[in-house]
């Protein structure tokens, strides 16, 4: 495997492996009520989307309002194009059924990732 290839994969787990984004992929599915927002699809593998890629967009990775549901299908026929699927299809937040310990990780996450840009 070529170098390039074992570095991309390497930022790239970087970033799917942490404990931030597998609370806030958790958020999205719930909110999004674990249904795709292109097709309707719901017993199939959903992906969490970012609307604008976060290869071009990284500091938008970690923002709720840049996340879709997707199925497979549907995610890989995006390509990286910009596509909002959404259609206003958000389930009440009294509906997420987040606990306290996960909604305290997301807030230190996103605190965490702001700062970082900041410093930047």
């Amino acid at each position: 495997m070529h170098w390039r290839t074992l570095h991309s994969y390497a930022r790239w787990s970087a970033f799917y492996d942490t404990p931030q984004w597998h609370v806030l992929r958790k958020a999205t599915l719930r909110r999004y009520g674990f249904r795709c927002q292109k097709c309707g699809a719901t017993n199939t593998e959903l992906h969490v989307d970012h609307i604008r890629p976060r290869s071009r967009f990284p500091k938008l990775a970690m923002d709720p309002d840049n996340l879709q549901v997707l199925c497979r299908a549907c995610n890989y026929a995006k390509r990286g194009r910009i596509a909002d699927y959404r259609h206003g299809q958000v389930v009440p937040p009294q509906r997420i059924g987040l606990t306290r310990a996960e909604c305290v990780m997301f807030v230190c996450a996103v605190g965490a990732l702001l700062a970082a840009v900041v410093s930047q």
